[in-house]
């Protein structure tokens, strides 16, 4: 039997260029235009498809002027495409009532969408008188039932469609994204109900 030398095989250097994972996420707001920072980096106006976000948790913000400000967690996960709609709310604003001649009056406040709320205030002669905050009470009324091509029905207030997606209110602040394509009918609910609901 004849012996061979095995020589060890010759090591080989690779060189590889590591690319971090990244996701992205797909931002609108109501109202739309409201500027949106992620992870501290400002990244345009809403709605703005933001790019490049590392995998794990970031923070982000949405703001408009006369508006409270949206913030939230959101966790990502390498290549996920994922839709965030901020419903900003607006801020309280000042009523200066000045009657003429002094007395008991009512003040009636009220705003689409909302429960309208009644205060009494007596206002003396040359004083001004101070209701204080009041924070009306949204209303929430369905308006459009989506169902999608499984079978299940989506049902809520219509927000808006874009991005290729149909976006429903289902509670107050929840905002449901369903993919146009994923969509078997648009129903309306109420009568005087007027959204885009074709698919």
């Amino acid at each position: 039997m004849l012996e061979e030398d095995l020589a060890a095989p010759a090591p080989v250097r690779v060189f590889a260029r590591l690319v971090p994972s990244s996701a992205t996420l797909r931002v609108t707001s109501d109202p739309a235009g409201a500027s949106v920072v992620v992870g501290g980096v400002p990244r345009g106006a809403a709605p703005v498809d933001v790019s490049g976000i590392p995998e794990g948790e970031t923070e982000v913000e949405v703001s408009l002027p006369g508006h409270a400000s949206f913030r939230r967690r959101v966790k990502l996960a390498s290549g996920d495409d994922v839709p965030l709609h901020a419903a900003l709310e607006p801020l309280p604003t000042e009523l200066r009532v000045v009657t003429v001649p002094a007395g008991v009056r009512t003040v009636e406040l009220s705003r689409p969408g909302y429960r309208t709320e009644t205060r009494t205030v007596e206002v003396g002669r040359d004083r001004t008188a101070t209701l204080g905050t009041i924070e009306l009470e949204r209303l929430f009324i369905p308006d459009v039932a989506v169902v999608t091509r499984n079978g299940t029905t989506v049902r809520g207030m219509f927000k808006e469609r874009s991005g290729g997606f149909y976006r429903v209110e289902t509670a107050p602040g929840l905002v449901h994204s369903i993919p146009l394509a994923d969509i078997e009918s648009v129903q309306t609910i109420r009568s005087d109900a007027g959204p885009d609901t074709a698919p």
